[in-house]
């Protein structure tokens, strides 16, 4: 996917967040209440171990939505680091409210961790998404200056990896240029 794709997409899924925000009355100060989040749209979290998938593909999470059960949830792998869980409980969420919320559907979705990667995009967008709810904006760009730039301290604060702090902070410098 192109560069200028991407950056559209990160751009839309900002503002998608911040309609999120404001429809579920979300806090996104601080670390984020991702237990908090998934209550308020219905659902569970569950960990779960997972066999490997086709080609040995490692399974990060799924979402399973029964409306006739009124069953929500979403499951996360166990044998997956704190932060890799969190973001992964985020791309889930990024995909029900994105794809699925207006559905009266079944819905079973499984996310391998090379999906998560991938250029399709609806991954993309889901990956964006939970990117800007994990590390909203004006947060991480606030820590940033205050913290004198201590991805140490900005991951341990927003519960997040190192390595996603510094793509959120290139991704959120490529909008700032294409702005001005």
């Amino acid at each position: 996917m192109s560069a200028e794709k991407t950056k559209k997409i990160v751009s839309e899924m900002e503002k998608k967040v911040k309609a999120f925000k404001v429809h579920y009355d979300v806090n996104l100060e601080g670390t984020i209440n991702l237990n908090e989040i998934a209550k308020k749209l219905g659902f569970t979290i569950k960990e779960a171990k997972f066999k490997k998938g086709a080609n040995h593909k490692i399974i990060s999470g799924a979402i399973s939505v029964n409306n006739q059960e009124n069953e929500k949830l979403i499951y996360v792998n166990a044998d997956e680091p704190y932060y890799r869980k969190r973001f992964t409980i985020a791309h889930e969420i990024a995909h029900y409210y994105l794809e699925y919320k207006d559905t009266e559907k079944d819905i079973e979705n499984i996310d391998f961790r090379s999906n998560m990667n991938s250029n399709k995009e609806s991954e993309l967008r889901a990956n964006k998404f939970a990117a800007a709810l994990l590390m909203p904006k004006a947060t991480i760009l606030a820590l940033k200056k205050d913290l004198n730039n201590n991805l140490n301290l900005i991951s341990s604060i927003m519960q997040v990896s190192t390595k996603s702090i510094k793509k959120r902070f290139e991704e959120l410098s490529c909008l700032e240029t294409s702005s001005k």
